[in-house]
């Protein structure tokens, strides 16, 4: 059986006592009086959503009775709730390109680092990422990053690839921080593994021929290939099949 929580009264919560630590007065639905080590005495309406609990303030007790407490605790669960389906909703719709920019326009841009940074983010998105800037966030997966990045790959620039592998995944922290995705595919990049030796089975990420065929085309493209590599690279694809 469930366990019910009695309501408090107004006479509980102003002659609740402080302690030597901060300690609740539960009232029910989220709502509860924090009574505080130094005397005050602040209430508060919890909400827990996808694993996070936050916690909003909402008066004290000096300003606020409970009874007018309760009303705002109402309100404010119809707004948080209002909130987040607007988030998810936008969370099913919002592609890369739209988080990595919010991304980018709340990184800090005070110092000639931060500038720096942001200069080599922009290198980035329009270098490598644009090929997946219209898609949804939540579609993204490891192997749309690493054919993103297969020219770093291809030419052995572990350093390069890994300063870009951290950039995009901070925008994935960013958009799980926001809800606009479950997961960060890039954590699930390992650099050892892709940097052990240019050899046909990393090219296991390939699911399709037209996966390979569209490499193909980029390898013959690149400028940045010496013409040995580009022959071996090429080798090594047209005798690749998809598992």
């Amino acid at each position: 059986m469930a366990k019910v929580t009695e309501k408090l009264t107004q006479s509980q919560c102003e002659r609740a006592e402080p302690k030597e630590k901060d300690y609740k007065l539960v009232d029910g639905g989220g709502l509860y009086l924090l009574v505080e080590a130094n005397g005050s005495k602040l209430f508060y309406y919890k909400k827990q959503r996808n694993g996070k609990t936050c916690n909003y303030a909402l008066g004290n007790l000096k300003d606020i009775t409970l009874k007018e407490v309760r009303v705002l605790a109402n309100k404010k669960l119809a707004e948080v709730e209002n909130t987040y389906k607007n988030t998810e909703i936008k969370a099913l719709k919002i592609t890369f390109s739209e988080v990595w920019e919010e991304w980018i326009e709340n990184e800090p841009k005070q110092t000639k680092a931060d500038l720096e940074l942001l200069s080599r983010r922009k290198f980035y998105f329009k270098s490598f990422f644009k090929s997946f800037a219209n898609e949804k966030m939540r579609d993204i997966t490891s192997a749309d990053i690493i054919r993103a990045l297969d020219d770093y790959r291809i030419n052995k620039q572990k350093e390069s690839f890994k300063k870009a592998k951290t950039a995009i995944s901070k925008c994935f922290d960013y958009g799980i921080t926001m809800t606009y995705c479950d997961d960060n595919p890039a954590k699930k990049i390992s650099l050892e593994q892709l940097f052990r030796g240019i050899k046909t089975k990393n090219y296991s990420y390939l699911k399709t021929i037209d996966e390979v065929i569209e490499l193909k085309k980029r390898v013959i493209n690149s400028t940045s290939i010496t013409p040995p590599l580009r022959r071996l690279f090429l080798f090594q694809l047209y005798s690749y099949t998809p598992q």
